[in-house]
């Protein structure tokens, strides 16, 4: 029921966005379609809507559009299984997160850390995970916490993990400031 009526609504969006030639707009509504996609578990659709984002954020040369299809792609890939693809897309972004320079999209480090320990290659997750991983969750997982605490640990690094309760997130401070 809901999923159909987003995926009606956003491929209503996507139409618009296209009729106008609204490329900014069309990227927004591939993405959010593709993220419908992937949690209906319909891997193929949303594969092929992140092909289409990053077709046209190359066009318009939009770095966080092309790094939102990159990692929607890994994270497909992972669920799939097929972490050799996935990994390398995780990889393909970290330059992107750079250029961004967007504090949140830090967390993929984090999982393409955690792929390549999960593959057995030690030294590979080491490299990349050599760096402190800040995690902040708006809803308490105690499983996932511990999960990536215990992950990045093992690679050698450290781990910052807090919840909106433990900072000012809750008081309407941004992430920036806080």
């Amino acid at each position: 029921g809901r999923f159909d009526e987003a995926t009606r609504r956003l491929g209503a969006s996507l139409d618009r966005a296209r009729a106008l030639s609204d490329r900014r707009r069309e990227e927004e509504s591939l993405a959010l379609l593709a993220m419908t996609s992937t949690f209906r578990g319909q891997f193929d659709d949303a594969l092929t809507r992140y092909g289409e984002l990053e077709a046209v954020a190359r066009k318009t040369r939009n770095v966080q559009g092309r790094m939102w299809a990159k990692s929607g792609r890994a994270m497909v890939w992972a669920k799939l299984g097929r972490a050799e693809e996935s990994i390398a897309a995780f990889v393909d972004v970290l330059p992107l997160i750079e250029v961004v320079n967007d504090q949140s999209e830090r967390i993929i480090v984090g999982l393409t850390a955690a792929l390549h320990l999960a593959l057995g290659r030690r030294e590979a997750a080491r490299d990349i995970a050599e760096r402190t991983l800040a995690m902040i969750v708006q809803k308490n997982s105690t499983r996932t916490r511990f999960s990536f605490d215990a992950a990045i640990r093992q690679l050698g690094g450290a781990s910052v993990i807090a919840t909106a309760s433990d900072m000012q997130l809750g008081r309407g401070e941004t992430i920036e400031d806080t």
